[in-house]
């Protein structure tokens, strides 16, 4: 508290002042974390004086409140690409008090504290240690910054290097929300969601006493650990995620249950760890739909997963924002969404190329399908009265495609890795997506 309260001091965080007339002044209060290393071992105790915003009145003591965070995938694929690829170095960089560097716009008027977790950890990557130290220095001349060497632990999660290659994990998280949750039953489970369970809205709380029943159990927060886990390490569970999260608002004690099983099946994997391997820095894509699979509105499921070289990169589990009228209408809207995250990574790469960090790249994207009607209907010119409502994506996908920006192939349904990302997989296909994904690297047969 005491280093907290001298570095708001130092960097002149507050005047103080008397409150001028009709105006309402916020409380505050302090919150304490524990800062951890890689392995679990307390590192710095942390104390932040916050105020309570729930008072703020929008417009007056604030405009728009945001905390930008770097998109994970990104960091992926910089390891990926980079790390592994190009045998750069990285070294791992904390800035202290990174919050206060930020200046208020507005005007607050906070009481006196009497007598929160801040992400302000950085990455540097460069072709040499010179170099890195060299933007290390720049950036200490204008903040307290102290150098915690490699990468090992970084936005929750977990970095290991293994014979030149990069593994990702967060098996430290998992047994943290396993003995946060651990008063709950969790079931062992070898699947995220068993084969043939259906979750739907007929089974949420119908009167106010099954949703008091209900609102005893903390839903929301465990589903924001396994969202976390999800969107970082763990694609192997979006579906089941995306599918319990659409019941948050009101959920039932067969959705509950369902969570329990979830996290059962991660605490029993949680050795599972992501290789990001690119020692070939070619984009592959794999898409897939459910059609009508919502049994509460019919809109079908869309999936992706996206690789640069071995390395699983981005993936993704979404319910279509349209209903499709036919399974090709389906797997079309998903193959447009996967081709437009597709081609942001392809630009990234080609930046690369231009500035000559990489070997220029020869081979296009290839995102495959396992839907030849979606494939001929997006590489026809024939225009089809039946497809008037979709056509703006049409153009663009079409316009990708003539331009021979990327190519798009076909893959059987029993190759497509996304299919995981669409309905429960049986134990065979969740095996072959973790054999793929989490242990070995891409069969090259699958997109030869």
């Amino acid at each position: 508290m005491k280093e907290e309260f001298n570095v708001m001091q130092e960097r002149k965080v507050w005047r103080l002042v008397d409150l001028p007339p009709n105006i309402d002044q916020i409380g505050c209060r302090w919150v304490f974390a524990l800062k951890k290393n890689e392995t679990g071992e307390v590192v710095r105790y942390k104390a932040r004086l916050v105020g309570q915003g729930f008072k703020q009145i929008k417009g007056i003591s604030y405009d728009d409140t945001f905390s930008p965070v770097v998109n994970f995938s990104l960091i992926r694929f910089f390891f990926a690409v980079l790390v592994v690829g190009q045998n750069w170095v990285h070294i791992q960089c904390d800035i202290k008090c990174a919050y206060l560097y930020a200046p208020l716009k507005e005007d607050v008027f906070m009481k006196q504290p009497p007598g929160f977790e801040v992400k302000d950890d950085i990455v540097f990557i460069g072709r040499s240690i010179e170099k890195v130290m060299r933007g290390i220095k720049l950036l200490q001349k204008y903040f307290d910054l102290k150098i915690l060497g490699k990468t090992r632990r970084l936005l929750g999660v977990e970095f290991e290097e293994k014979n030149e290659e990069v593994f990702i994990h967060q098996s430290m998280y998992i047994d943290e929300i396993h003995r946060r949750f651990s008063e709950y039953l969790i079931p062992f489970s070898s699947l995220p969601i068993s084969k043939g369970v259906v979750f739907t809205r007929s089974q949420c709380p119908q009167t106010n006493h099954e949703r008091e029943e209900m609102a005893e159990f903390p839903y929301r927060n465990l589903l924001g650990c396994l969202s976390f886990l999800a969107n970082r390490t763990r694609p192997d569970i979006s579906y089941a995620v995306n599918i319990l999260s659409q019941y948050q608002n009101n959920p039932g004690k067969e959705h509950w249950k369902g969570l329990l099983r979830l996290l059962g099946y991660v605490k029993s994997t949680s050795f599972y760890q992501l290789n990001l391997s690119c020692f070939k820095p070619k984009i592959v894509a794999f898409s897939d739909s459910d059609f009508a699979a919502c049994r509460d509105d019919r809109v079908s499921m869309g999936g992706q997963i996206i690789f640069i070289g071995q390395a699983p990169i981005v993936w993704r589990t979404f319910k279509e924002k349209c209903i499709s009228l036919s399974t090709m209408e389906a797997e079309f809207i998903a193959l447009t969404e996967a081709a437009k995250e597709m081609t942001w990574f392809d630009r990234i790469l080609g930046e690369c190329c231009d500035r000559k960090i990489i070997e220029v790249i020869k081979e296009k994207p290839t995102l495959y399908v396992d839907n030849l009607a979606a494939i001929d209907f997006v590489k026809s010119p024939v225009e089809n009265h039946r497809s008037r409502h979709i056509d703006v994506k049409l153009f663009f996908i079409r316009d990708l495609v003539y331009k021979e920006l990327f190519e798009l192939k076909y893959v059987k349904s029993k190759d497509n890795l996304s299919d995981i990302f669409t309905k429960a997989p049986t134990k065979h296909d969740l095996e072959k997506f973790v054999d793929v994904v989490f242990k070995k690297n891409v069969n090259d047969t699958v997109y030869s």
